[in-house]
């Protein structure tokens, strides 16, 4: 059995929220708007939390209210959607906001149909969002699809497709995650709360249910990736009998060794649905949200997780060791590398050119069994082809990019 650290409480929330987004820029973590016990309503709030120190700040403001709604992390800001719930010209509003300008107004650069959505799913992936379900506010709005991408670098949308739903008739409070190339979405609210897995894949543009379920209904919660394992968390949320949640699952997508499986997580040590968390730094940080009486919950939970085993089911340990292909090839200006890991190896990664000359050393440390990725960024490359190659005891494997600008 997999053996994990429990959760911590580490502070308080110097302005609570519920229903917000968090996200990750460089060494700092900023909330998102979200719902205060304050006001009484949703709020336009932008706080920036520093996990080195746990010092909270005020830094600036969208231009909307907002909750239950994406944010989306680019290369130099992040976009902001969704979750207006009052008739206003921001309705339809996407909006962009960046760090580091001090109490700052994030400005709106968009209008679209597309971005009236309360509780939809979604994550970026080489700056494109991909946006998954939620309901409109505005009954004005005909045209919404439950599944769209938008491109940020034309302001333009793509792909959009209802899949399996019926129009008007989307899951909502779905949770969402990426793994290499696929995007897995979790549960969700849609005449009651569901335990199904989905897996949209980004290379075809297929959406298919997996067999594996949820081991309870969830919805509300939030699922992010465990960047070391192949192990996406789904964390908190509520259900049908509870108000809200403390269960976390983990879930770890099938490979060519063996099935996908659910495991059952640490427990948070307060009840939370709708709440906030990230990934950063090995550790996961989670952010207030609301327990089973509707109360804000203050405090800061985080996780270290420390894999000691892993699972002894059948086929959970990499068979042999591996190296595919970057995601996505060709690419500008980030891809990924996986690779996996049969026995406790001394690991080094390497990205070279077509000469032979060492471009970056990604890698070079003692791994033990597993499967890992990690994210290359060839923004200071000029276009062209190069190389990456893995070395793990007496493995050796050598795999052909390519760098487009």
């Amino acid at each position: 059995m997999a053996q994990f650290e429990s959760w911590n409480v580490i502070g308080e929330m110097t302005n609570p929220v519920s229903r917000g987004q968090a996200v990750v820029y460089k060494d700092r973590i900023y909330i998102f708007g979200g719902y205060s016990d304050v006001t009484q309503n949703p709020v336009n709030w932008i706080q920036e939390y520093n996990p080195s120190t746990g010092v909270w700040r005020q830094v600036g403001r969208m231009n909307a209210e907002r909750e239950g709604f994406l944010a989306s992390v680019q290369d130099t800001s992040i976009l902001l959607f969704g979750g207006v719930e009052k008739n206003s010209n921001l309705l339809y509003s996407i909006e962009e906001w960046t760090p580091n300008i001090p109490d700052s107004t994030a400005r709106v650069i968009s209008t679209n149909e597309n971005f009236d959505r309360v509780y939809p799913t979604g994550l970026s992936f080489n700056n494109d969002v991909y946006i998954f379900g939620g309901y409109p506010f505005s009954n004005g709005t005909q045209n919404l699809t439950y599944f769209t991408q938008y491109k940020y670098s034309n302001n333009t949308f793509s792909n959009s497709a209802n899949f399996n739903y019926s129009v008007s008739n989307f899951p909502s409070q779905q949770m969402s995650a990426i793994f290499t190339s696929s995007i897995y979405i979790f549960g969700g609210a849609q005449f009651g709360i569901l335990r199904s897995i989905y897996e949209y894949k980004l290379t075809t543009n297929q959406y298919t249910k997996l067999e594996i379920q949820l081991n309870e209904p969830r919805a509300g919660g939030i699922a992010i990736k465990h960047q070391l394992y192949k192990l996406i968390y789904i964390i908190g949320g509520f259900d049908e009998g509870s108000g809200s949640l403390s269960s976390v699952e983990i879930f770890r997508p099938a490979d060519e060794g063996g099935a996908a499986l659910l495991l059952e997580g640490p427990e948070l040590n307060y009840k939370r649905k709708n709440l906030m968390a990230v990934y950063y730094d090995k550790t996961f940080y989670v952010f207030g949200g609301e327990d089973s009486d509707g109360k804000l919950v203050p405090f800061v939970e985080r996780l270290d997780p420390q894999v000691t085993t892993v699972v002894d089911e059948e086929n959970s340990v990499p068979r042999s060791f591996s190296l595919s292909q970057n995601y996505p090839n060709p690419f500008n200006p980030t891809t990924i590398i996986s690779y996996q890991v049969p026995q406790n190896s001394f690991v080094n990664l390497k990205i070279f050119d077509v000469l032979g000359n060492e471009i970056k050393e990604l890698i070079n440390e003692n791994k033990q069994p597993g499967y890992y990725e990690v994210q290359f960024n060839a923004g200071e490359l000029t276009s062209g082809v190069y190389f990456y190659r893995l070395s793990a005891g007496n493995f050796f494997e050598t795999k052909k990019m390519v760098v487009v600008k």
